[in-house]
């Protein structure tokens, strides 16, 4: 068991800068606390989790992750770490259960978000003017698009990368200040760097926004009012909404993948594979259809490069 949260209680007077709590209040907590056998998880990096972000601020804990003895013989590896607070008066814990994930295999869509990147532009007309030996237009186009779509995954790679190094320098910078204003009054340089430091992160933050509500694919909430959790869970619920966890076979439930793509290989698959292979080998694209097609490519791939870059980049300042 988790239990997380502000609890806006304190357990002790250091729990709070200025040491002024209601220890009455207090041992109800704790006494909660014990009567339920929880462990808390302290957070090793951060000395309070609540301001008030005032010029002589109110600082203390209010936040924070109890666990079972039984999640912690679970989960021996089980820790917390705080994040860098910007856009909340509170300071943000993150669970780490020790465990290690792998990375499913990155698949190519187009990203609304490029749109928002200057050389977008540039990427697309390089790989579009790229030379071709051949000389069938239907060819030639499928050349063209398939070198462009590996040119655009590397591009998006490496710029999803230098964002999240530029983020985590941007958080790290902004933590540090902040843990320093515990302790010590800032200056008007530091404080002016904290409001550049967000301004910066806010950027990055409509670009992750945006990322998220395409994925989510929701259509009644709108962009730019922070609501990239929202959309996270939207990804999340559909994710688990695909999710095929068990089968009813002849002999009951089959919970084990290898085993349910075997059941369905058995059963309706091998129907499913055969009617699609059929409909493949008897489909045929018209003669005049395939004419004019084949013409209508010809002439489009016969047009002078920096046209045809510039009308397939017609979109490149949308979002702006």
């Amino acid at each position: 068991m988790i239990i997380g949260g502000d609890f806006n209680l304190t357990r002790e007077a250091a729990d709070k800068n200025n040491g002024n709590i209601n220890f009455h209040w207090s041992d109800l907590f704790n006494n909660w606390i014990n009567h339920w056998g929880l462990m808390e998880l302290k957070n090793p990096t951060r000395s309070y989790t609540w301001t008030n972000n005032q010029d002589q601020p109110t600082m203390t804990v209010l936040d924070r992750v109890f666990i079972s003895t039984n999640t912690d013989a679970q989960y021996p590896n089980i820790n917390i770490r705080s994040v860098a607070r910007l856009g909340s008066d509170h300071v943000p814990l993150l669970i780490d259960f020790g465990v290690d994930n792998r990375k499913k295999p990155y698949l190519f869509r187009f990203e609304k978000w490029w749109l928002s990147q200057e050389d977008l532009y540039h990427v697309v007309e390089k790989s579009w003017n790229s030379p071709s030996s051949l000389s069938d237009p239907l060819e030639v186009w499928q050349f063209k698009m398939k070198n462009l779509r590996r040119k655009l995954k590397g591009w998006a790679l490496n710029i999803n990368a230098d964002i999240k190094r530029k983020k985590k320098a941007l958080l790290e910078e902004f933590d540090l200040l902040d843990v320093f204003s515990e302790l010590n009054q800032l200056t008007d340089l530091e404080r002016k760097r904290m409001e550049d430091i967000q301004e910066e992160l806010e950027d990055i933050w409509k670009i992750e926004e945006t990322k998220a509500k395409q994925r989510s694919r929701d259509r009644n909430i709108k962009e730019g009012d922070m609501n990239t959790a929202y959309f996270h869970a939207i990804c999340n619920h559909k994710a688990r909404k695909k999710t095929i966890l068990s089968l009813q076979g002849p002999d009951g439930m089959v919970t084990e993948n290898k085993e349910m793509l075997g059941l369905v290989m058995r059963t309706s698959g091998r129907k499913v594979i055969i009617s699609l292979l059929r409909r493949i080998i008897s489909w045929k694209l018209p003669s005049q259809k395939k004419k004019s097609r084949k013409l209508f490519l010809g002439h489009m791939l016969m047009e002078p490069q920096d046209l045809m870059a510039s009308l397939f980049c017609s979109t490149k300042n949308f979002g702006r």
